[in-house]
Order: structure tokens, then sequence, then C-alpha cells
């Protein structure tokens, strides 16, 4: 691939922050156009199905966080090269996913900043630990999630563990493997240096907003009432 890329989502991680650190790895480089609101309403009815990310190639135009993550991986070599590896790859990514909507159900549960202990100890434990004994069970006995080398698999796998860590601080400290799997992806020097940049958006993902009366509206993807999420030892996380 020549070509530069465009990737065009909103100035949070979401669900394009896996697509970065895959771009990141594989040494493409890259427009990173983060849209506003107005931008967005603009854009949509230009997209295949009114939805970002959206990653430009040259002409080639590509949608679906996992379509275009599975297309970087197999043509950049980080698609495994076995069938066993592949299938352990989109195990890995399928779990993932589940536990991630988890993340993003807790983010929209009225006060779950009041309650992220709780959630820590009682909630996310069930998430965690057959993460970490499928992660442990890899035939290769490498520290990856698929295979003996790096797949777009164990970006997935970072991307959400990094964004646990930071929405509940302190969360990985019950499982060692996953801790470290997750310290040892932050010393990749493309990660490294990525992580390092100023580059990453601050905020992971968007939540509702309370209005006056105490309660939380559901007003649809990119409405104007939501807010930004962000890591919960951050300054704008204290303040929100």
């Amino acid at each position: 691939m020549t070509a530069n890329a465009v990737l065009t989502y909103f100035d949070i991680r979401g669900r394009a922050e896996c697509i970065r650190l895959l771009l990141e790895e594989i040494g493409v480089a890259d427009e990173d156009r983060q849209i506003t609101n107005a931008e967005w309403q603009d854009l949509k009815p230009r997209t295949p199905f009114g939805q970002l990310p959206l990653l430009r190639i040259g002409d080639v135009q590509l949608v679906q966080t996992m379509a275009i993550v599975r297309h970087l991986a197999r043509t950049h070599g980080l698609a495994s090269d076995t069938e066993a590896e592949r299938t352990r790859c989109d195990i890995t990514v399928e779990a993932i996913r589940d536990a991630d909507h988890h993340l993003g159900a807790v983010v929209w549960t009225p006060g779950f900043e009041e309650n992220r202990r709780s959630i820590v100890e009682n909630e996310l434990p069930a998430h965690l630990a057959p993460l970490e004994r499928f992660f442990a069970s890899n035939p290769a006995r490498a520290p990856f999630w698929a295979g003996a080398s790096l797949t777009f698999a164990d970006l997935i796998a970072f991307d959400y563990l990094e964004n646990t860590e930071a929405l509940f601080s302190g969360a990985l400290s019950a499982t060692e493997r996953l801790s470290e799997f997750r310290d040892q992806m932050t010393k990749r020097p493309a990660i490294k240096a990525y992580l390092q940049s100023g580059r990453r958006p601050d905020a992971i993902m968007y939540g509702p907003r309370q209005d006056d009366s105490g309660d939380y509206s559901d007003p649809g993807p990119m409405n104007d009432s939501l807010r930004k999420i962000y890591p919960a030892n951050s300054a704008e996380s204290l303040d929100a």
C-alpha cells in the first residue's frame, strides 16, 4: 500500500482507535481527520451505511471497523498464516467485542462514575477472567493471542484493555497476564511512539449528558447533547 490513508472519525478513540493503532504498527502514513457534528451531518448521506469510521486509501473507500482492520491485517502480514491461528484471531476479536459492549453499556448507566469501584469488583471479573484464560491457552505459548507473533487480534485486545484501565483505574491488577500483555504492547516502538505523540484523542467515547432533572438521556449517536467520556484520573473526567 503506497497511497496515503485518510481516516475519518470523531475526536474520540471509539471505534476508530484500533484502526489508528494498526496504521501505526504497520507504518502507513495517514491523515487522522477528526470531524465535528456539523461536518458529520453533511458527510453522513454520502457514506455507504451512515456510519464512521471511514478509511480512504487512494481511490479505495473502506467502511465498517472490522472490515477495515482485517483488510489492513491481510495486506500487511498481521492476519496469521494458518487456519488454526486465524480462527483464534476471530475468537479473540468476538470475545473482546462482547466485553467491549459491556463497557459501553456501563458508561450509559446512570451514576457509573460514582460506582467505578463496585464495577471493578463485581462486574469486570466476569469479562476479564475468561479473556485471561483464553489468552493463556495460546498453543504457541507466546505472549500473543494467536500464534507466535503479532496479529490484528493483539491490537484489538490492547485497545480494549487500554480503555478498561482508563475507565477503571486498577481494573487489570487482578489479571496479571492481561496486565503484562498490555505493558508489552506499550513498549512496541510504533505503539510507544504513538502513545507519546500527543496525537491520540484524550476522550475514550461518547456518553449521555445528565439533564437538569438528574435523568440521563439517550439522544442517539453524535447528538449535541452527548458528552465525552475521559479516563478516570484525567482533569476532564474530574470536571465532568
